[in-house]
């Protein structure tokens, strides 16, 4: 329950666990789950979290199906995992 981010529950989102360091500075990967329901907001939570653990300098690895980007950290390897969310295509919308 302590590692419950509980101000995204409070914004309305999902449940999402807080992810500390570990000793040597390295938090493990965010996965990315394509087949979410609400994709959208899936990828706003990763994307948060890339952000979150770049603003603390801590290093950190990306999984998407078959494309993982390895642990790093700093803002390169954050706009790099930004750049691998912005390409996965938005699914169910409507056209206009």
């Amino acid at each position: 329950m302590n590692r419950i981010a509980w101000q995204t529950v409070a914004k309305g989102r999902d449940p999402a666990v807080k992810i500390f360091s570990e000793q040597g500075g390295q938090a493990g990967y965010l996965k990315v789950n394509t087949h979410s329901a609400n994709l959208e907001q899936h990828l706003s939570q990763v994307a948060y979290q890339a952000v979150t653990l770049c603003q603390q300098n801590i290093s950190y690895g990306l999984q998407l199906d078959q494309q993982t980007i390895a642990h790093n950290s700093g803002l390169e390897h954050r706009n790099r995992c930004l750049a691998l969310l912005a390409g996965i295509p938005a699914t169910g919308g409507s056209s206009g």
